[in-house]
């Protein structure tokens, strides 16, 4: 049997989530095969509920909020009978590690709490800053059956009209990617603790962060292809090696 993984549909067909996208990098990886089910942004709640999905974290008003990427693995049933069903990027990544372990990891043994940290950095000071920006570019590239809800969402989210969230070249946007720059300088400082030469987050090994990054930068690549061309130059070129080094996992997902 396969693995499930649920995804939200772009236009092209093909994931451009980075959260779902670096899952199923992982899987590609780890040469796990897995069969993608689409949900609209609309459909995501109850569609999760069904499958007995757990809510990745509480809305402001006390409610569950469900998010994808969520898995359906049969192939590792619970104890009654029915598909073990993992919600969270990481707990999914950490899943698959333990019940897939021979076909490669991606968090090496004395690794997790290190890891843990540079996600927190690299979530706080690099992709939230980031995530504005992509707001506008990212509804352009959703089916019609999600525009309306992740417009409504956004909105309510950052308390204005989706097309004043961050504006390609005004002064906010070019603000804020000036702060990016320099949050990946920083990031970049603390890898080349590993050896300037080092080509992943842990050194010489792959690990689950590798795949966070180079999903933040394949994602770019596609929405913002003018601003991956600058970033892959940035100290060093270091991104561009990041991202390729992990491309042929994200080709097909």
């Amino acid at each position: 049997m396969t693995i499930t993984i649920y995804d939200i549909p772009r236009r092209t067909g093909r994931s451009l989530n980075p959260l779902c996208m670096r899952i199923k990098a992982i899987l590609n990886y780890k040469g796990i095969p897995y069969r993608t089910e689409w949900v609209e942004y609309p459909d995501i709640s109850a569609t999760l509920r069904k499958i007995g999905a757990a809510p990745t974290s509480i809305k402001p008003d006390g409610s569950p909020d469900y998010t994808v990427p969520v898995i359906s693995d049969p192939d590792h049933p619970t104890e009654d009978g029915s598909p073990n069903v993992i919600s969270n990027s990481w707990k999914i990544a950490e899943y698959l590690d333990e019940m897939y372990p021979t076909s490669g990891v991606v968090f090496p043994r004395g690794t997790k709490s290190l890891q843990f940290l540079f996600d927190e950095h690299l979530s706080k000071s690099c992709i939230a800053i980031i995530t504005p920006a992509f707001v506008i570019k990212t509804y352009h590239s959703l089916q019609d059956g999600s525009q309306a809800y992740f417009r409504q969402s956004r909105e309510t989210l950052f308390k204005k009209k989706l097309e004043e969230i961050s504006p390609e070249g005004s002064e906010e946007w070019n603000e804020a990617w000036k702060n990016v720059e320099k949050a990946f300088a920083d990031l970049a400082l603390i890898l080349d603790k590993n050896g300037k030469d080092s080509q992943f987050v842990l050194g010489d090994t792959i690990s689950y962060e590798d795949f966070v990054l180079a999903s933040v930068f394949y994602a770019t690549a596609i929405l913002m292809p003018e601003k991956w061309e600058e970033m892959k130059h940035w100290h060093g070129g270091r991104w561009a090696i990041a991202r390729e080094n992990c491309l042929p996992y994200f080709e097909k997902v």
